[in-house]
């Protein structure tokens, strides 16, 4: 066939189609929506629409199609969802839909890198158009908190995936929780430095701690897969960084230059120092490979009256410990390094994220979509995202503030209770900080403030690796040397605790680093860095 005749085809075809829109089909208005469409106001659409979304979950959470603010969500806006979460196996379900091109309707929430996104951005509908038409809420959230729309912007200057930004982050994420009745029978005073944590550590697990008679069931310092990297501990040996990205964590910001802190001396002391509690039998040797749930199920010793675990570091100590926990659990500062440091590792970027809503190409209804996610970032809904439905979990006070109802269960923490009843932390929504003000702390967030508070001193912003957004080349160049780089770090790190060998084999583990392409891959970021 000739390429003139295949030009007049598809000239007919289209004129064709256009013709079927306006004749049988459903007439399109001037914005090329379609007529049913509503660009303000509710329903969103006139005749009911469904459109199809992928997400991640995680166990602990509810099914999204299970929770009431979405039911309440489609009766408002006539627009239905078709949901698919995926939680073992997501981010290979993930690179299938994209590889393949049977895409979702739209991406909903975590779970989207920006290597997903750069790497295949003709599947993605660019928003700001978008936006600027039909996200009112969206474009004041953006304007209010200038640094989410920031970091939304991909390099090409359009914004693929959504920005977020969480209430109650803390700026020290960790709470250090030692087991004061333990202190006690033992006559032991809480540690202040790394040698008199070791030394609290083995009279843990010599004395039969908790007093139960058993002296083998202490386990005086447990972590899990949530943890691995200990980073609350090792920023004691001055590896200071933003704990808020996989990635940066290893980055430490010093007047413009990035230290890579896997191949420092204080990197290598600080892997020492958790060989030798290793060898003192005092760290659980299932730190490296427990899941979250199965750590909580072991710091609350479910089933039993007596606690197990003496040391470890979580969000709040009622949240993993459970109601029992704040009678014999205390928050404590961070250790004085052997340098003389005490510090903890920086968590002030983790609540603004980017790429928690994108819409594909294959969407029939865009306009639709966006402002269907537009009414996550209005103020009731943003709180809603985060905790919980109006009159079923929060309440609207008459001043404009929002407070918590009381549980069903008095023994259940908020830290829990909001993963049953909200999307929460994996959600699109956008709650500045006048809105955030507005939130009356919950008990659980009201102790984590207040620990916050605190913790917060012994941090260092300065110091944490900014949220670049790379383009896309560098992107996929990044990705691919990271997964080496990340393999290498990670797997040296659980050999020499378990096994040891750090000292022997510090020089070629630097050199297979280097070797997997650590030099161009710091380069990148340098550069991000100084174009920032």
């Amino acid at each position: 066939m000739n390429h003139t005749r295949v030009l007049l085809i598809a000239l007919l075809l289209a004129v064709l189609a256009t013709s079927a829109v306006f004749a049988g089909g459903e007439e399109e208005g001037a914005s090329g929506a379609p007529a049913s469409f509503n660009a303000t106001g509710f329903p969103i659409v006139d005749e009911p629409i469904t459109i199809t979304a992928l997400a991640q979950r995680r166990s602990r959470d509810v099914p999204l199609a299970d929770l009431t603010m979405f039911r309440v969500l489609s009766d408002l806006t006539n627009v239905s969802v078709e949901w698919t979460e995926i939680d073992e196996g997501y981010s290979e379900r993930k690179s299938l839909a994209l590889a393949s091109g049977d895409l979702p309707d739209m991406f909903w929430g975590s779970g989207l890198n920006d290597s997903d996104i750069l790497g295949n951005i003709e599947s993605f509908v660019p928003l700001r158009g978008l936006i600027d038409q039909y996200g009112p809420n969206i474009t004041r959230f953006m304007e209010i908190e200038p640094a989410a729309g920031q970091i939304a912007i991909a390099p090409d200057g359009e914004i693929y995936g959504l920005p977020t930004r969480l209430p109650h982050r803390p700026v020290a994420y960790h709470t250090v929780a030692l087991n004061q009745t333990w202190l006690d029978n033992l006559g032991l005073d809480v540690p202040t430095t790394t040698e008199e944590l070791a030394d609290v550590l083995v009279a843990f697990r010599e004395n039969d701690a908790n007093g139960n008679g058993d002296p083998d069931d202490e386990i005086p310092y447990s972590s899990s897969t949530w943890d691995r990297r200990f980073d609350w501990l090792r920023a004691s040996f001055g590896l200071n960084a933003n704990r808020a990205n996989s990635e940066f964590v290893h980055f430490q910001v010093d007047e413009g230059q990035i230290t890579f802190l896997p191949i420092t001396d204080e990197y290598r002391t600080f892997v020492q120092y958790m060989r030798g509690l290793y060898e003192l039998g005092v760290l659980d040797p299932e730190s490296f490979t427990q899941n979250e749930q199965q750590w909580r199920s072991k710091l609350r010793n479910d089933g039993s009256p007596d606690f197990v675990v003496g040391l470890a570091a979580v969000f709040t100590i009622e949240s993993m410990f459970g109601p029992r926990g704040p009678e014999e659990y205390i928050r404590i500062d961070p250790m004085v390094g052997p340098t003389g440091l005490q510090l903890f590792p920086d968590n002030s970027l983790q609540g603004v994220i980017r790429n928690r809503g994108s819409i594909t190409v294959l969407n029939e209804h865009p306009e639709a979509t966006l402002r269907w996610f537009d009414v996550h970032y209005e103020d009731d809904w943003s709180v809603q995202m985060q905790y919980g439905t109006l009159d079923e979990q929060l309440t609207l006070l008459p001043d404009g503030r929002y407070d918590f109802l009381p549980l069903e269960d008095p023994e259940m923490s908020w830290d829990v209770a909001k993963w049953m009843f909200a999307p929460a932390n994996r959600a699109a929504m956008g709650v500045y900080r006048d809105l955030e003000a507005r939130i009356i702390p919950n008990p659980t967030t009201a102790v984590k403030i207040a620990d916050d508070t605190i913790n917060a001193t012994f941090t260092d912003p300065s110091a944490s690796f900014p949220n670049v957004f790379l383009d896309q080349a560098t992107t996929d160049e990044k990705a691919i040397l990271w997964t080496d780089i990340e393999s290498i770090i990670n797997q040296n790190f659980a050999t020499w605790i378990a096994e040891g060998g750090v000292e022997a084999e510090w020089d070629s583990y630097v050199e297979e680093l280097y070797s997997a392409g650590l030099e161009r891959y710091l380069e990148i970021y340098q550069t991000a860095l100084d174009n920032q």
